[in-house]
């Protein structure tokens, strides 16, 4: 055999190698572009988790039963009460300093309450009402966010990883808003200091709701956070992968 003809077998395996390795290198990169194109399903939970957290959240905000008295009593004077509407009975002022009673439901906001400002607005429902206000804000910023990561982004936007991270981080500032409503009500909402006959009364269901959406609201917000990482991973490959195509067509 010739010696230029072994030189030439001897050659041929390292082409072969090199050849297929490249094209498993770039199937590999266009498979993972093509996943990244579809909704993953940790991302389809976060979906889910925000619908859990909006409906949750709207209804404990909008109801009137935060706090309620267990029924034992035959008259008691409070019944509940929420966020924006309380539901009394025979209720007057603790100092008798007005002539005025309040039997059914009221709007805490209204005139015919004004005599019970003291009693209803103490600085720790105050602060309930304005954080989980802002909780429930924020929860509507992200919800409006989210038809732009579905329709209008793709993973070759160039903001959006920076979407993702938004949405993630709007989020948990949401449920961290929500967290400071729920545990400072959950302290000083059955304590003696607020609504008479307090040994009666107990956090109802309009309170776990607002707990129930707040978690829902951490774990999406984690989830959108967890797929930014990703994507931002993904990115980074595929920038590496594309340097490293011109460098070898150079």
């Amino acid at each position: 055999m010739e010696p230029g003809t072994s030189a030439s077998t001897a050659s041929a395996p390292p082409s072969t190698i090199t050849t297929k390795s490249m094209s498993v290198f770039v199937w590999n990169s266009g498979d993972m572009a093509a996943d990244s194109t579809s909704i993953p399903g940790h991302i389809k939970i976060a979906f889910a988790c925000i619908g859990v957290a909006f409906l949750f959240i709207i209804v404990a905000f909008s109801t009137s039963s935060w706090l309620a008295t267990d029924g034992d009593l035959e008259t008691p004077k409070f019944i509940r009460i929420g966020l924006w509407e309380g539901c009394f009975n025979n209720l007057q002022d603790a100092n008798h300093n007005f002539d005025i009673t309040i039997t059914g439901c009221r709007y805490l906001l209204s005139e015919e309450l004004y005599h019970l400002n003291d009693l209803i607005f103490q600085p720790f429902f105050v602060a309930v009402q304005f954080f989980f206000t802002m909780c429930f804000v924020t929860l509507l910023i992200a919800i409006v966010l989210v038809p732009a990561y579905i329709l209008c982004y793709g993973p070759g936007h160039d903001y959006y990883v920076l979407l993702l991270r938004i949405i993630g981080i709007v989020l948990m500032i949401s449920a961290f808003l929500g967290t400071i409503a729920v545990i400072v009500f959950g302290a000083k909402g059955d304590s003696r200091d607020w609504m008479p006959d307090w040994q009666n009364n107990y956090l109802s269901w309009s309170f776990a709701f607002a707990v129930i959406g707040v978690f829902s609201e951490y774990v999406a917000g984690i989830l959108f956070l967890v797929e930014s990482r990703i994507q931002s991973k993904r990115k980074k490959m595929r920038e590496s992968h594309s340097a490293y195509t011109m460098e070898t067509k150079a």
